[in-house]
């Protein structure tokens, strides 16, 4: 069995090769079975994305996920916690916290770092026990992570003012920055790439 996550991205951005290489691996092979390709996909149907070719040998069935709600994002915080954590170190309100504010847009990876973030704080502060207090201390450090075909939407000068703001908060250290450095950076940006800076008041 092979799993593929993020299968649109890599087919909007690779191509069908590798799916049509994948599903005739077992042809003219006297080995027994067949591969199985598993792949999670955002877009609900990626066969627009195959070639004729691709598609007469991707043969399918396809389930729909819902997103979770706060109770799926409680339950699986709190298996995570019997996992990861000592025995009742998870409070119920701290999970209750996260379970109700997480981003659902951005799954349970968000709510799962938030956890993580919050046992850390709890931890370094010598505390036995995860509380809504470290979970809302915890909560500027967890990272939303971006789908990577979002990247791929940005215009050069919207990549730029990314790069600017990236530059900018490494050369502090911090997680927040004012616009001025930024637009400073952009500019200094601009000029290596030999680019001229957008509308400063478009940043």
């Amino acid at each position: 069995m092979i799993v593929m996550d993020w299968l649109d991205f890599y087919l909007r951005h690779e191509g069908p090769n590798l799916i049509y290489s994948l599903t005739r691996m077992g042809e003219g092979s006297e080995a027994p079975g067949r591969i199985s390709l598993v792949g999670t996909s955002r877009a609900p149907d990626v066969h627009p994305l195959l070639d004729r070719t691709s598609r007469s040998t991707f043969l399918h069935n396809r389930i729909t996920m819902s997103r979770y709600d706060t109770e799926g994002l409680r339950r699986i915080l709190l298996k995570r916690a019997e996992l990861a954590l000592q025995p009742d170190a998870a409070g119920k309100g701290a999970v209750d916290a996260i379970a109700e504010n997480a981003p659902y847009q951005n799954g349970a990876g968000f709510a799962l770092e938030w956890l993580r973030q919050a046992a850390l704080r709890a931890e370094s502060e010598g505390a036995g026990q995860v509380r809504p207090r470290h979970v809302l201390g915890a909560k500027a450090r967890v990272h939303v992570e971006f789908p990577p075909d979002l990247l791929g939407a940005l215009g050069d000068h919207e990549l730029l003012v990314l790069l600017a703001l990236s530059r900018a908060l490494t050369s502090r250290g911090a997680l927040r920055e004012r616009a001025t450095p930024v637009r400073e950076k952009y500019g200094e940006i601009c000029r290596e790439e030999g680019s001229n800076p957008g509308a400063a008041r478009g940043l």
